[in-house]
């Protein structure tokens, strides 16, 4: 006959393991700010999109002079440890012409980038870019900027391929390797873009950090302590848009689950503390067995 606790240990296993999932969903979920997974119809205008959370308005782009924003159906591969889905549809920016694709949405909160406390921000994108080799700009994925549309902090590659952040006042700083040149990169190589924005009030230099991580690699399961590329700048404003930047002539930049949160992760995310709270659960259950074993 099962003693009491025995017969309780079932019951016991299901609530551990399901209030540590909704335990690990919720802390995440809570730490997300803004977010735009780009689940919209296929073949339709991506300049009108407007679902997500974290927004004010829908996303909106200049289409003269061959420039273009288009839903497509499809899936983007993902780097292993990133646990967000992709869903059946991605966004497809294209600057056939001579004028470069602003992207912009305005943000529901502003970020204040002189904050009376330091406060940190991280986000992470999906995109690849298929460089047809003749960029002679910039490009980035995303910006972040104020009312008049003046970039504040951005964070993208140069003309050269480097992975590049540039603050406001035209300060840059860029990796010490290059990506990959021209056709290389038109390979459409799928990367998620990650980045961190320590604003800290206006006596101390504001911190910035960003990586690219291929698809067919993983992501560190805790914050990194090495970036592809940092920075410290004096930096000042206040954001109110997200901008995705395609230069004249730039070919397309595909997109897709952009996530701006306050902790690392918010924006991956990792599922740890659900996994840890489940396997608690086992381990009562596996207590259990074992005190009946010596019980007998």
């Amino acid at each position: 006959m099962l003693r009491p606790m025995e017969q309780k240990a079932p019951l016991l296993l299901t609530f551990s393991i399901a209030a540590g999932l909704l335990l690990g969903m919720t802390s995440t979920r809570a730490a997300v700010l803004v977010e735009d997974f780009f689940n919209y119809t296929s073949g339709t205008s991506a300049a009108a999109n407007n679902g997500g959370s974290g927004w004010s308005g829908s996303w909106s782009g200049v289409t003269t002079n061959g420039r273009t924003y288009t839903n497509l159906a499809g899936t983007f591969s993902t780097p292993t440890n990133y646990t967000y889905s992709t869903g059946t549809n991605y966004v497809a920016l294209t600057a056939a012409g001579s004028a470069k694709i602003d992207y912009t949405r305005n943000l529901q909160t502003s970020i204040d980038f002189d904050p009376a406390t330091s406060t940190t921000y991280y986000f992470s994108s999906l995109i690849s870019v298929l460089n047809d080799g003749t960029v002679s700009s910039d490009m980035f994925f995303p910006r972040f900027r104020d009312s008049t549309s003046t970039s504040i902090a951005a964070f993208g590659m140069n003309a050269s391929n480097r992975i590049r952040i540039v603050t406001s006042g035209g300060n840059s700083i860029d990796s010490t390797t290059v990506l990959a040149e021209g056709s290389t990169f038109a390979t459409a190589t799928q990367y998620l873009a990650i980045g961190k924005m320590v604003l800290n009030p206006s006596t101390q230099a504001d911190e910035f950090y960003f990586s690219l991580i291929p698809t067919s690699s993983s992501v560190p399961l805790t914050e990194p302590t090495t970036w592809t590329v940092s920075t410290s700048q004096f930096v000042t404003g206040i954001a109110t848009q997200v901008t995705y930047t395609v230069n004249a002539n730039g070919g397309t930049m595909n997109l897709d689950n952009f996530v701006l949160g306050n902790t690392y992760a918010s924006v991956i995310p990792e599922p740890q503390t659900g996994v840890l709270l489940g396997l608690g659960g086992l381990g009562v259950l596996g207590y259990l067995r074992r005190a009946r074993r010596l019980g007998r």
